[in-house]
């Protein structure tokens, strides 16, 4: 029988649901703790909790940050005989999460698995939400990379038309938009780990007697012996 559900934690989630809607109808019927609805409620409570609960013994196998052989999907130990990486607080949760990630890199119409993983690598992504930064990013740039492309084979086919360019500056302002796309990624990774803080550093200036100071830039400005010659 086919599951009606995507998974684990969706099943999790249909359950608190469930649990919930039981709940209201105890109020309703103020039935208290010992009622029909409420004992239905914790049922379904410590189902979705045992769903999402992970044994030690069963920790999942990650390569190149992400779950790569994960025992909810039903696979054999992974080979024991090379050192591995696990998920630092194992779940369900961050589990299926993990491999939805992976499954939006290997769609069949984008490659951009090995970009995203290098560049999740290269940052030192330190959580999901990193994660999926730097493979967004990564899309951004293929992206930008073909479009570019096709605006540069576009403009050589005009140089044979009429003098059309609407084709070319389409596709040449959509790379410009995936170009600025990647770079607000890089500012948003920095948002992120500086907590959008700004740093102002304050120096302090001292003046001898008789003398002024000038705070901000000075630009164009001449020597004594530059102005005496004017």
């Amino acid at each position: 029988m086919a599951k009606d559900h995507k998974s684990l934690t969706e099943l999790a989630m249909r359950k608190k649901r469930e649990a919930y809607q039981w709940r209201i109808n105890a109020d309703c019927k103020k039935s208290g703790p010992d009622g029909l609805d409420m004992r239905m409620a914790k049922g379904l409570d410590e189902e979705a909790l045992a769903i999402l609960t992970v044994h030690d013994n069963k920790l999942p196998v990650t390569s190149m940050g992400e779950v790569s052989h994960p025992h909810i999907a039903g696979l054999f130990e992974a080979d024991k005989g090379y050192a591995i990486n696990t998920l630092k607080h194992s779940g369900i949760i961050p589990e299926e999460a993990s491999i939805r990630r992976t499954d939006l890199l290997m769609q069949e119409n984008i490659d951009i698995t090995a970009l995203a993983l290098d560049a999740a690598e290269t940052m030192q992504a330190e959580n999901s939400v990193e994660k999926m930064l730097a493979h967004q990013m990564a899309l951004s740039h293929e992206m930008a990379m073909k479009t570019g492309d096709a605006a540069v084979l576009e403009l050589a086919r005009d140089k044979h038309r009429s003098g059309d360019y609407t084709e070319y500056q389409r596709l040449a302002n959509s790379t410009a938009k995936l170009m600025g796309a990647f770079q607000q990624g890089m500012l948003t990774l920095q948002k992120l780990r500086n907590g959008g803080n700004q740093t102002m550093t304050v120096q302090h200036v001292h003046v001898e007697s008789g003398g002024q100071a000038v705070i901000g830039s000075i630009q164009g400005a001449t020597s004594q012996g530059e102005q005496d010659k004017k």
